[in-house]
């Protein structure tokens, strides 16, 4: 499998997220990897390396084998839009516009795409979070799971290679995190995605990377 992310002797420090320090880690395609602790024991701030959305304080990182660290604000937007798909603690679906529309906004304004491709890729997520019956919705009338469905739909939309999921237990219903896992384990074979997920506990299916680090930590996928 390919490596879409690569630290090389990477190490970081922030004040509310705490530490973490890699003389190597890589996550191949058709990984799935749960950071497993709390915001501020070290996952969150790694969480947010991997997804371009922070610089680590020495080191390098590689996605999809270009080296990004130091690289300009512009360039890094540009990989984020073109390799990652983020799922974020609260949803940020627009409310203004129905299910199918947020997630077709980035088709348009992000992959240039023509309606009808649009729509069919549209259509293709819908049947894959089981949420089409509810593609004219208002947002409003989402249940929370469904809304966080809808979220995982909308970042799958452009291909990403690395999919990134933010604490999902902090906006699902307890009972839904394992029917979660496994929708997050199914999009990242079906769609041979590296998953990175942050959680407070360990999720089904996902290999468990412990915040503080613990001497039984497994290495990540290769």
């Amino acid at each position: 499998m390919s490596c879409p992310v690569l630290l090389h002797s990477v190490s970081c420090q922030r004040p509310a997220l705490g530490s973490v320090s890699f003389s190597h880690l890589q996550l191949a395609r058709g990984s799935f990897s749960a950071l497993v602790g709390a915001p501020s024991d070290g996952g969150l701030l790694l969480w947010k390396i991997l997804g371009l959305l922070e610089q680590p304080d020495a080191g390098q990182v590689s996605i999809c084998g270009e080296p990004v660290t130091g690289l300009p604000a512009s360039r890094m937007e540009q990989i984020r839009n073109r390799h990652c798909g983020y799922v974020f603690e609260s949803p940020f679906l627009l409310p203004s516009l129905s299910l199918i529309e947020n997630l077709a906004m980035p088709l348009f304004k992000l992959g240039h795409l023509a309606p009808q491709d649009a729509r069919t890729r549209t259509e293709e997520l819908l049947d894959f979070v089981e949420l089409r019956p509810l593609a004219q919705s208002a947002i409003h009338c989402l249940t929370p799971a469904q809304q966080w469905t809808a979220s995982l739909a909308r970042a799958l939309a452009l291909h990403p290679s690395l999919l990134l999921v933010e604490y999902p237990e902090k906006q699902l219903p307890s009972d839904f995190l394992p029917a979660a896992a496994r929708l997050l384990a199914r999009a990242c074979q079906r769609w041979d995605l590296a998953t990175v997920v942050t959680a407070s506990e360990p999720l089904p299916g996902a290999n468990s990377i412990h915040f503080p680090p613990r001497e039984s930590n497994p290495c990540p996928a290769s």
